[in-house]
């Protein structure tokens, strides 16, 4: 299938050659995809030849690299590397998002609004921690999220998860649309957190 040029999503082995050849010229690409299948001894299928198949893998290459644009692909990853406390993720998001065209101020004053109540509640910020590329796994979440953890449980450090999921009800057939946030306690590791807290 690799030789064939034109192998489906499933094939990990085309989509690294794929990436191997991206950013190299079509003369080098062809010279690496001739070396690929010789040494792994395999033969064009389908009356192709070795050309017309690195030709087929150079296109779906161009196509892959050209997807996103470099300046929106660096954006991107600089804004998942953001971490740090509360109030320095905001600042570096501000001075990320600064002339790139991009806005999401609207957003972060949700943030600072969400983090002003949180602290008027008793929360202490101070041991907050954020993280643009933090997410959890379950799909229905369609904004914020957190996790409360007590590093000193090790592996079991997170004793509470949730976030706001305002589609969740919809999905399972309320007529009405219903913004929701939520969260699923671990009552045993809970329960671990207070006893180590109370030195028991």
């Amino acid at each position: 299938r690799l030789a064939a040029g034109d192998a489906g999503e499933e094939s990990s082995d085309r989509q690294a050659l794929i990436s191997a050849i991206s950013g190299l010229d079509d003369a080098q690409a062809k010279d690496v995809i001739e070396d690929v299948l010789k040494l792994a001894g395999i033969a064009p299928v389908g009356g192709r030849t070795v050309e017309e198949v690195a030709e087929r893998l150079i296109e779906q290459a161009e196509l892959t690299s050209s997807s996103v644009p470099k300046a929106a692909a660096k954006l991107i990853s600089d804004f998942l590397a953001v971490s740090g406390t509360p109030q320095e993720g905001i600042a570096r998001i501000r001075a990320l998002t600064e002339g790139s065209g991009v806005s999401i101020e609207a957003a972060i004053a949700r943030f600072e609004r969400r983090l002003e109540l949180s602290a008027k509640a008793g929360v202490d910020l101070s041991r907050a921690h954020f993280a643009t590329g933090f997410g959890r796994n379950m799909a229905y979440y369609t904004g914020f999220v957190f996790e409360f953890r007590v590093p000193d449980l090790g592996a079991d450090a997170m004793i509470c998860g949730g976030g706001r999921y305002d589609d969740l009800l919809s999905a399972l057939g309320s007529p009405n649309s219903i913004p929701a946030v939520g969260c699923a306690v671990g009552i045993e590791r809970l329960l671990a957190a207070v006893s180590k807290e109370k030195g028991q």
